[in-house]
């Protein structure tokens, strides 16, 4: 329970955070992007309520090669597991502690036989060219 509380934190301080002078940080190569007027602030290209993961260690640095190992075209997570954003996904917090947190989506509801379920996507919530996410995306 503790990440849900931590994501609902985040939920209702980011907007206050940014309209009082807090702002997101981005990776240096796309900072420069924005500089040089090839891609808009982060402000503009983040979701109203964007999903924020807490850091528990050091983030590192940015760029560089990702090397992992894949099974040929049996691995059906092999090539798919870094570009998958689900639904609700699970997360562990700094203490273990596993809970469900909203990916994509902003809220979700189930009916009360648990036939029908509503998720609601993320106000803002883009592409990486810029193009609006919409039910069509992910209707099935």
């Amino acid at each position: 329970m503790k990440s849900v509380t931590l994501t609902s934190i985040a939920a209702l301080t980011l907007p206050f955070l940014a309209a009082n002078g807090w702002a997101y940080n981005e990776a240096p190569m796309l900072k420069q992007l924005v500089e040089a007027g090839q891609l808009p602030p982060v402000e503009e290209r983040l979701p109203k309520n964007p999903r924020v993961v807490p850091v528990y260690d050091s983030i590192g640095i940015h760029g560089g090669v990702l090397k992992r190992a894949f099974k040929g075209p049996t691995d059906r997570w092999g090539p798919t597991k870094l570009m998958e954003e689900r639904a609700v996904e699970t997360y562990m917090d700094g203490d273990k502690n596993l809970s469900l947190v909203p990916g994509w989506i902003g809220e979700c509801s189930a009916s009360e036989d648990a036939r029908e379920f509503t998720f609601t996507i993320r106000e803002g919530l883009r592409w990486s060219d810029g193009a609006p996410v919409t039910t069509r995306d992910v209707r099935f």
